[in-house]
């Protein structure tokens, strides 16, 4: 279901803007099945709306919440809270091997 959303965004968006998105799938803790938590990088702000929009759509038929960001409150630790570990987790991104080469030149 990620990587549905990710191939959709990218499809509508990818020339326009870096999107970045690093989510983890775990269980209920209180009932069968699973739930996502993710954080989205968007470089072109003038599109955060319009994917957020695109976003609420692909989740129609279930819960979803969104904000801004906040690096103070730890988000991508609490998604990360077990290590990733029996998690499923990815991150994907189109332009992240652009990105890997300007790291190892720096």
């Amino acid at each position: 279901m990620m990587h549905g959303l990710y191939d959709k965004l990218i499809e509508h968006y990818g020339d326009r803007t870096e999107i970045r998105l690093f989510f983890t799938t775990e269980p209920f803790a209180n009932r069968n099945g699973y739930h996502n938590h993710f954080a989205i990088y968007i470089s072109n702000k003038t599109l955060i709306e319009a994917i957020t929009d695109e976003i609420s759509l692909y989740f129609e038929y279930d819960r979803a919440d969104s904000s801004l960001y906040n690096k103070y409150k730890a988000g991508l630790f609490y998604m990360a809270k077990k290590g990733l570990v029996s998690e499923d987790w990815d991150i994907l991104g189109n332009r992240l091997s652009e990105s890997a080469k300007v790291m190892k030149t720096d």
